[in-house]
């Protein structure tokens, strides 16, 4: 099944996100324009784009439900180790919050009320690890770990 490239750049500053998906040409002009028409505080630095590999099944990419379902879990540690593992291979994030799962969980339409515990164990077990601080997010940021992401693509379960 051949990848398509997709170019993705998001750009947070407190509440306020932009994101914008596509082809480099689009996404370059799409996000300057928005930038340019949104009270969003000016930025020195370069606007850079990154290619991502979305795979793709009749011109759609693979949602997360569609992922998350494919492993027939229901629990929450799990869950939260699919979400970023999707956030990092699917949507090219580096890292991710804890506001980056509550998101994903209501984009499943699952119900979590407190992230921080299941966070804390998959840490503890070594599947999370905390990433290095982004320059304007506050926020404690997450990626998975190669163990984690082993258990990920061994289906749940540790590689012997």
């Amino acid at each position: 099944m051949p990848d398509d490239i997709f170019y993705r750049i998001k750009l947070r500053r407190g509440d306020f996100e932009i994101e914008v998906q596509g082809d480099k040409e689009f996404v370059d002009s799409k996000f300057r324009e928005l930038l340019d028409t949104q009270p969003f505080p000016k930025t020195t630095q370069p606007l850079t784009t990154k290619p991502i590999s979305i795979p793709t099944d009749g011109g759609k990419p693979l949602s997360l439900r569609e992922f998350v379902d494919q492993y027939n879990t229901k629990a929450h540690m799990d869950f939260i180790l699919l979400i970023g593992y999707y956030l990092e291979k699917y949507r090219g994030q580096d890292s991710f919050t804890v506001a980056d799962i509550k998101s994903a969980y209501n984009d499943m339409r699952e119900k979590l009320t407190n992230a921080g515990p299941f966070i804390n164990q998959n840490v503890k077990k070594g599947f999370l690890m905390e990433a290095p601080p982004k320059e304007g997010i506050k926020k404690t940021m997450y990626s998975l770990t190669r163990k984690g992401t082993q258990f990920i693509e061994n289906g749940l379960t540790l590689p012997e």
